[in-house]
């Protein structure tokens, strides 16, 4: 249901896309609801969809407000952590037209990974660092 009301094509494209990441934000209330939105890409499409020209401030807004409830259940960080969260966060923050008052928000999440989850997202991020450099 995700893929098909996130991308529709039409007259009703705006309208179901809203409507399903509204969906997604309400939703979004513990560890197992981040696992599934996990578990079918939505976050990794979600992440690539802000950075994309496809969408609308409305959208841009509620896939942050997405993000930051993932951010404040503890193990959601997690998730968001190994779903390429910090590499996106950095290209967004670097990016020379992204708003200022985004750029805050951003920040606002990067403090609530580290309350909620510091020593485990910290390890995540150790891990992905390893791999990272190991590849090249």
């Amino acid at each position: 249901m995700f893929y098909q009301l996130f991308n529709s094509f039409g007259d009703e494209l705006r309208s179901e896309r809203l409507w399903i990441l509204q969906v997604i934000r309400h939703g979004l209330r513990s560890y197992e609801d981040v696992r599934i939105v996990k578990r079918r890409h939505a976050l990794q499409i979600l992440l690539t969809f802000f950075d994309s020209s496809v969408g609308d401030p409305a959208s841009h807004a509620i896939v942050l407000q997405i993000l930051r409830a993932a951010c404040q259940i503890r193990r959601g960080a997690i998730l968001l952590v190994t779903s390429g969260f910090l590499p996106w966060l950095i290209q967004v923050s670097l990016t020379p037209s992204t708003d200022i008052a985004v750029v805050y928000q951003l920040v606002e999440m990067v403090t609530l990974v580290v309350r909620r989850s510091a020593w485990a997202v910290l390890s995540c991020m150790r891990r992905y660092c390893f791999r990272m450099t190991r590849n090249n």
